[in-house]
């Protein structure tokens, strides 16, 4: 079981990373979490050790490639607005 004392997103220094896990429904968060502690396993078996399906590693790793483009643009207008 995952340890839930301190919620994840907030350990991290990086506001984009704080972002977008906090984006991310209970589940995926634990799928996401599992592959970001064990660099040794592939998002597909991330969620295994879960119980979760497979297919949840992949749609978990898009959801979170799209967050980080999101996070990107939003960062590029910002900088484009302060010139």
């Amino acid at each position: 079981m995952l340890n839930r004392a301190v919620a994840w997103p907030d350990q991290f220094d990086n506001p984009h990373v704080r972002y977008a896990t906090r984006q991310l429904k209970p589940n995926e968060r634990d799928v996401s979490r599992v592959w970001a502690e064990d660099s040794t396993i592939t998002w597909l078996e991330a969620p295994l050790l879960i119980g979760a399906q497979p297919e949840d590693g992949i749609r978990v790793r898009r959801k979170l490639r799209r967050l980080g483009n999101e996070v990107l643009r939003r960062k590029t207008l910002e900088m484009g607005e302060g010139q």
